[in-house]
C-alpha cells in the first residue's frame, strides 16, 4: 500500500508529472490535453484520494492534510517534504521532489506568468472578483506589478484586452518573478541537489531532466517508471509515450514563443534588481 505526493516550485511542471504518475499508478491510457500555454492545470484527477484542505501551499501542510484513499492515494504541493512530520504521520509516503538549478530560472518565471498569472489575470477581468483571484495570485505580486507598471507608464495597471498584448510589460513581469525565484533559490536546502534517490521511497528529479532525453525515452520518465515499479498495459504504455512527447514538443513551442524578448540587461537598467546583488543573470 502506497500514497505519493508530488512537491515542486510553480513552473517546474509538477502537475504535469502528477498526471504522468496518475496514469502509470492506475494504468490509464489517458489522453491528456494540454491548454495553449502547455500547461496542465486543468487536470487534477487525484483531489478525491485525500480530505479536502484549502492550505495546499501552506508550511505546515504535511500537519494537516490526510488520505481518503486506502491506497494509491496522490497530493501535489509546493511545499518540500517535512520528512520528521512524514515518518510520524504518513510512514507509508513516497515523495516525488522536483529540484532545479540556477540555469531554469528564466524558464520557471516565464512559465508562472504565462500559466498561473496571465489566466488569473484573464479571469478577474472575466468575472471582477478580487477574492477569487487572490486564492490564485498572491497580492503582494499583483501589487509589485501593479507599481511596476505605474513606474513605466505613468498609469495604473487595467486590465482590459490590451493588458494581456502589452508583451514589454509581460516580458517585466517574467524578470520581477525571475528576481524573486533566485532570493528563494539561495536559502532552501534542496536546491542544487546532485543525487536523484534520497532513499527507496524518495524520488528526486531535475527539473532539466524531465526534457532531456536518454535512448528512445526520457530521464524523468524512466526514473518514475524504476521508483513506481507498476505493471501497466501496452495501450497505457503507449500513451503515457505519446502525452509526455506532446508535453516537451509542445514546451519546445511556447518557449519559442513566450521568453522575453527583451534582454535581461536592458531591463535591469530601469530597475534596482535582486540580481545586480547577486551577481547572477540568465544567460
Amino acid at each position: 500500500m502506497s500514497h505519493y505526493v508530488v512537491a515542486f516550485r510553480n513552473g517546474t511542471s509538477g502537475r504535469f508529472i502528477a498526471n504522468i504518475m496518475w496514469m502509470l499508478i492506475h494504468n490509464l491510457p489517458t489522453d491528456l490535453e494540454f491548454t495553449d500555454v502547455n500547461s496542465a492545470h486543468d487536470h487534477n484527477p487525484w483531489c478525491g484520494t485525500w480530505k479536502y484542505i484549502n492550505v495546499h501551499n501552506k508550511p505546515d501542510v504535511y500537519k494537516i492534510w490526510e488520505f481518503v484513499a486506502p491506497d494509491k492515494g496522490l497530493f501535489i504541493t509546493h511545499v518540500y517534504p517535512d520528512f520528521n512530520v512524514i515518518n510520524e504521520r504518513m510512514p507509508d509516503l513516497r515523495p516525488i521532489i522536483i529540484t532545479y538549478s540556477k540555469d531554469d530560472f528564466l524558464e520557471m518565471a516565464t512559465n508562472v506568468i504565462h500559466k498561473n498569472f496571465m489566466p488569473s489575470y484573464r479571469d478577474l477581468v472575466t468575472h471582477n472578483d478580487k477574492e477569487i483571484f487572490f486564492q490564485h495570485v498572491y497580492e503582494k505580486d499583483y501589487n509589485m506589478y501593479y507599481l511596476e507598471y505605474l513606474k513605466m507608464y505613468g498609469k495604473p495597471m487595467k486590465l482590459t484586452p490590451e493588458f494581456f498584448n502589452n508583451r514589454e510589460f509581460i516580458d517585466t513581469m517574467i524578470y520581477l518573478k525571475y528576481d524573486a525565484i533566485l532570493e528563494n533559490y539561495i536559502y532552501h536546502p534542496f536546491f542544487e541537489a546532485n543525487t536523484t534517490v534520497i532513499d527507496d521511497n524518495v524520488l528526486v528529479i531535475k527539473f532539466a531532466d524531465i526534457f532531456k532525453q536518454e535512448n528512445d525515452s526520457f530521464v524523468a520518465l524512466n526514473q518514475l517508471r524504476r521508483f513506481l515499479k507498476t505493471t501497466i498495459s501496452e495501450e497505457t504504455k503507449q500513451a503515457v509515450k505519446s502525452t509526455y512527447t506532446k508535453y516537451v514538443n509542445n514546451r519546445t513551442e511556447f518557449l519559442k514563443n513566450n521568453l522575453p524578448i527583451e534582454k535581461y540587461e536592458d531591463y535591469e537598467k530601469r530597475n534596482t534588481t535582486l540580481v545586480s546583488r547577486y551577481g547572477w543573470s540568465p544567460s
